[in-house]
């Protein structure tokens, strides 16, 4: 940490605490996340994801994704991304952007098949890819289209994995609103400030 301002190293170890939290607690604030991906056509694209696992030493993320998605293929052509996630009762905004790749196989990609329930495991069972014009009609869950195997399924299902080399802190407070900046240089180094919100 370059100025060596205990308070900004609490804060990012806390929020690091906070993000694997989320991990764990379906109804954190941090663990439901907008993803922005860069798109050719659009500009930015923005949704939101789960955010599944966390490793606070390799400054990584990761979320599950259907591998047929738009944000999978703008990944490809763009990694470049940016987190959001809002406490809305600490009024924290937190911001983190980063590298992302697609990660499709290896232990990570099987234990977290391995660990989704049969209803997880079917949102990756549509024999259609997602953001495919359905026909009319069809607009209750009761009649899907057509439904491949858990094994078929399987194949689509894939995981986000972000590298993170900025967080970005914002509390919005009556009294006065605080923002940290961390960012991580080229040699890995932590490049720690207080700025103006």
């Amino acid at each position: 940490m370059v100025d060596g301002d205990s308070k900004l190293e609490k804060l990012l170890q806390s929020t690091w605490t906070d993000l694997e939290k989320a991990t764990g607690e379906p109804n954190h604030p941090c663990r439901l996340g907008q993803i922005a991906t860069v798109h050719s056509e659009r500009g930015v694209a923005v949704r939101t994801v789960v955010l599944r696992k966390v490793d606070r030493h390799g400054r990584r993320l990761w979320c599950f994704a259907d591998s047929r998605s738009d944000k999978i293929h703008e990944i490809e052509a763009d990694p470049r991304v940016a987190w959001l996630s809002y406490d809305s009762m600490m009024r924290v905004q937190l911001r983190l952007s980063g590298r992302a790749s697609v990660v499709t196989e290896g232990d990570i990609v099987d234990t977290s098949w391995a660990s989704l329930n049969d209803t997880q495991r079917d949102e990756f069972a549509c024999a259609a890819s997602p953001g495919t014009v359905l026909k009319e009609g069809w607009d209750r869950p009761e009649t899907p289209p057509n439904r491949l195997s858990a094994a078929e399924a399987r194949r689509w299902f894939c995981l986000i994995e972000i590298f993170v080399g900025r967080v970005d802190w914002l509390q919005l407070n009556p009294t006065g609103h605080l923002r940290a900046r961390f960012k991580w240089d080229g040699a890995g180094d932590l490049h720690s400030a207080w700025v103006v919100p």
